[in-house]
């Protein structure tokens, strides 16, 4: 295992394992063209994380009440 921790309490922290902690206070920025994953992307992980599959799920199957090609109602399916 390996660290690197800054004064301000930032840390990139490569696990035995394959796994990486990043932990830093403000963001993680990558400048980078393209940057590909091989598996979900899960937000608000430690609290009601939902991936961005499943995001994708309920936008493509949601509907509203009221849809007759005017103003509708509030999506029937939470995000």
């Amino acid at each position: 295992e390996v660290a690197i921790y800054t004064d301000e309490g930032d840390i990139i922290h490569i696990k035995r394992g394959g796994e990486i902690l990043i932990k830093a206070t403000t963001k993680v920025r990558m400048e980078t063209p393209l940057l590909e994953v091989t598996g979900d992307i899960i937000d608000r992980c430690d609290e009601d994380g939902r991936s961005m599959q499943g995001m994708r799920e309920i936008y493509n199957e949601h509907d509203h009440p009221g849809d007759s090609g005017g103003t509708t109602g509030d999506p029937n399916q939470e995000m």
